[in-house]
């Protein structure tokens, strides 16, 4: 239903899916295997049509796998899902580098042509929310609620929000107490580094440093 609804006001968008996804293909040749679901495409992947690529920074660096984009020009179809006017589904294969059996599925709604960076790009932003997600149970309990019923949990997870952007902008902000200066003449703080290359720091007028 929210795939559909994004179609149908043209909205691009790039899901994660399950293997199981009803595909078809149309203008195949005659006699030719016919495509009826998401992993029937993997066995049909070329080594040479496999790209690593990274799709965003993680904890410890990019975070690169092995992709493959079917699209077959515009010939693929997920049943009972039709694309907007200029717009095409893609499956997104994204394997492991060091688990080639660990497999998942994504599809991408997209005006043609979009290129595979963009689309691998945005399937990685499904990180971002999980790291929120990982914030909101450590920072502010947003775990910690007894759901009994709808309102009150969305009460609770909007209060969890709220506090969740208070913290990010407070932090975001942290960076004003100091003003990077290089200008002649400006006499860094105690116990900074001072050594060649390194730019020193002052304080805001105004700004006590903290004693004791």
């Amino acid at each position: 239903k929210v795939r559909n609804w994004m179609a149908e006001r043209s909205l691009p968008y790039v899901v994660a899916t399950c293997s199981a996804l009803p595909l078809t293909q149309t203008g195949v040749t005659p006699g030719t295997t016919p495509i009826t679901r998401a992993d029937d495409l993997l066995s049909r992947v070329a080594d040479g049509e496999w790209q690593r690529r990274s799709c965003g920074q993680g904890s410890k660096g990019q975070r690169f796998y092995d992709w493959a984009l079917v699209g077959f020009g515009g010939n693929l179809h997920v049943s009972d899902e039709r694309p907007a006017d200029g717009f095409a589904h893609t499956l997104l294969i994204r394997r492991s580098i060091s688990d080639p059996s660990e497999v998942t599925y994504f599809l991408a709604h997209a005006r043609q042509p979009t290129p595979a960076a963009a689309l691998i790009r945005i399937a990685g932003t499904r990180w971002k929310i999980e790291e929120n997600n990982e914030q909101g149970k450590d920072l502010i309990g947003i775990d910690q609620a007894q759901v009994r019923t709808w309102t009150a949990w969305h009460h609770t997870i909007t209060a969890c929000m709220f506090a969740h952007a208070f913290l990010a902008a407070q932090r975001a902000g942290l960076h004003q107490d100091t003003v990077t200066s290089t200008e002649p003449g400006d006499t860094p703080t105690d116990g900074q580094d001072t050594s060649p290359g390194k730019a020193p720091t002052r304080r805001r007028p105004g700004r006590r440093a903290p004693t004791g």
